[in-house]
């Protein structure tokens, strides 16, 4: 009976850690609006070539309101950014070799509404994120109704790209992936890019939209 009470009590204190620490885990923020509208990206024009120095307008609009739960008013939430990557397709040399290089520096970007700026990021990964992404920020409009975005994507070199964004899809009828069936196999898990945490594998999916340069 000693022994039964000498190992009860650690056992029962152990367990009352456990699931403290459970507890915590499981204390959520409270949901006090509704989600906001994904904003997704139209292109123009809706070719699959363009020529050096022509201009892509990638454009989204979404309401700049949610509905408060409690009070069922609608209030307005900060958007934040839509992270944009640019990638050169090429064909891999070996078999451990990526199918994308980083290409934003092969563009050049006019703000209509909205703005295109870099991340921050530390010294170390700056180079990284510099040559692979942009930030498109879209501008408050119609009274602060809206969320609106129009961004024109300029070329300057000759080749096959892909444009991949973070936080929405493409919505466009044609992505042009058959500009991709060189380089990869859109059914399979073969689209390669590398990112800040590595090598990325993924499908060829709404969120990645293809043009070929002339």
């Amino acid at each position: 009976m000693r022994l039964f009470k000498f190992l009860f009590i650690p056992a029962f204190l152990i367990l009352l850690v456990i699931y403290s620490f459970q507890c915590e885990e499981e204390d959520w923020p409270e949901i006090t609006t509704t989600s906001p509208q994904p904003m997704a990206l139209h292109a123009f024009p809706t070719g699959a070539e363009l020529n050096v120095g022509d201009t892509l307008w990638l454009s989204g609009k979404v309401s700049a309101k949610v509905l408060h739960l409690t009070t069922k008013d609608s209030v307005g939430y900060d958007f934040g950014a839509l992270y944009l990557e640019f990638l050169r397709l090429k064909t891999p040399v070996n078999n451990q070799d990526l199918n994308t290089t980083h290409a934003a520096f092969e563009f050049d970007y006019v703000a209509s509404i909205g703005k295109v700026e870099k991340e921050w990021a530390d010294p170390v990964r700056q180079n990284l994120l510099d040559n692979l992404q942009r930030l498109l920020i879209p501008e408050l409009v119609d009274s602060n109704s809206y969320y609106q975005l129009k961004i024109g994507i300029i070329p300057k070199s000759i080749g096959y790209f892909a444009f991949k964004c973070l936080k929405t899809t493409f919505q466009v009828n044609d992505y042009h992936r058959e500009l991709y069936a060189e380089f990869g196999d859109t059914n399979t898990n073969s689209y390669y890019i590398l990112e800040r945490g590595g090598p990325l594998r993924s499908y060829v999916d709404k969120k990645s939209y293809f043009i070929k340069v002339n």
